[in-house]
């Protein structure tokens, strides 16, 4: 997915902070390679990275105060889009705009997408999610609290909040990428995922078994439509 992400975030991005968990799949190769990419390491003592990420979100951006227009947050398969690109964030700064919720999709493919293409121009159909609605972009200088809870799908910012008058910025989630890939994705994660976060119920969609996976998928693909302004 990191070849996605950087064609999708290169344009608007001009520095990246990844934070690793322990890859041992490429990535960080990936990584290293890139010129804008600084590399940290997130991890706990109990393995509970779910647990410990809203105190993580809380100050991870405080350097960013002084330094950055806007800071992102978002997953790597996590596609924040506005037709305008580059040109909606400026219009948001300069008319006072200081924080901008997303509305998010859940993007979904047949077939796992070819090296090299642009995701948002090649895959545009998905089913709306309000759950998976986000505040994604702020401004370091105006917000002293970005208030996330788990999972980030809310939020409870403080400071100088200013919305834009509507939602515009659409959060494309590329999960469903196939039948094959998300089965083999879940796997994945369900073997990093500890007890201590099973047993409160955090991250329970990975222990879908391959049928249940496979249903979601094709329910997805037929309720799909191609998302307006992609």
């Amino acid at each position: 997915m990191l070849p996605f992400f950087f064609r999708h975030y290169d344009p608007l991005i001009t520095r990246y902070f990844v934070f690793d968990n322990g890859s041992t799949d490429g990535s960080l190769a990936i990584l290293a390679a890139h010129p804008k990419v600084t590399v940290r390491h997130f991890g706990t003592e109990d393995g509970s990275l779910i647990g410990a990420a809203p105190a993580f979100y809380e100050t991870v951006w405080h350097p960013s105060r002084g330094v950055a227009d806007w800071v992102i947050i978002v997953d790597i398969d996590e596609h924040l889009h506005h037709p305008e690109g580059l040109q909606y964030f400026t219009a948001c700064w300069r008319s006072g705009v200081t924080v901008i919720p997303a509305e998010g999709y859940e993007m979904v493919a047949a077939a796992f997408p070819d090296a090299g293409i642009q995701l948002s121009t090649t895959i545009r159909s998905g089913v709306r999610k309000q759950l998976m609605d986000k505040v994604c972009v702020f401004r370091p200088d105006a917000i002293r609290r970005i208030g996330f809870e788990v999972g980030r799908h809310k939020a409870a910012p403080r400071g100088r909040v200013v919305l834009p008058p509507h939602l515009a910025l659409k959060l494309l989630h590329y999960k469903f990428l196939s039948e094959s890939y998300v089965i083999a994705r879940f796997a994945e994660m369900r073997d990093r995922i500890p007890a201590a976060e099973r047993d409160r119920g955090w991250a329970r969609h990975y222990f879908k078994d391959p049928e249940q996976i496979a249903a979601a998928h094709r329910k997805l693909m037929a309720m799909a439509k191609p998302v307006e302004s992609l």
